[in-house]
């Protein structure tokens, strides 16, 4: 991960504590979160599908708004993500949250999105949907969609998710 964070820098000409946004998205296979520490400014990280099996010594990026994990194998440990007190927004789906209760560490966070989809804990059931909005009052969106269902509007910051305009 370090080595491709440091090819993101120079691809950027910018030193790797001055990046705004990192994706490293299948650039990378690890079991472990490594050489993150130098991200200090980063405020939208994105390592989905990079085989991630834990989130022990995740690094405490306090800029950090926006963490995309997905497509990892995560399988809990997520009281590690706890002390990204400006965390937003945190997409976890297709991993391996086996109980919502694997979540409660992060009560104390101001998410206003988690995306959970693919996880074993998200069966989209009423129940599952109400625990969340409650362990999360901030919440504005679970999976894609609002407390009343209704999609998400992808805005112009979101050009990295699919977006299929008409």
């Amino acid at each position: 991960m370090e080595q491709a964070i440091k090819q993101i820098a120079d691809d950027f000409g910018q030193p790797v504590e001055e990046l705004l946004s990192v994706v490293l998205d299948n650039m990378c296979q690890s079991q472990n979160v490594v050489g993150l520490d130098g991200l200090a400014a980063c405020e939208e990280l994105s390592i989905q599908g990079c085989g991630i099996a834990s989130l022990d010594n995740f690094p405490n990026l306090q800029a950090l708004r926006k963490l995309l994990l997905a497509d990892n194998r995560i399988g809990g440990g997520l009281e590690n993500l706890a002390k990204l007190t400006n965390l937003e927004e945190l997409s976890i789906g297709g991993n391996k949250i086996a109980s919502l209760d694997e979540l409660k560490p992060l009560e104390g966070l101001k998410l206003t999105a988690i995306d959970l989809e693919g996880c074993p804990c998200a069966d989209g059931s009423d129940t599952y949907r109400k625990a969340l909005f409650a362990l999360f009052p901030t919440l504005i969106f679970l999976d894609g969609t609002d407390v009343d269902g209704n999609e998400r509007l992808i805005d112009d910051d979101d050009d990295d998710e699919d977006d299929d305009d008409d």
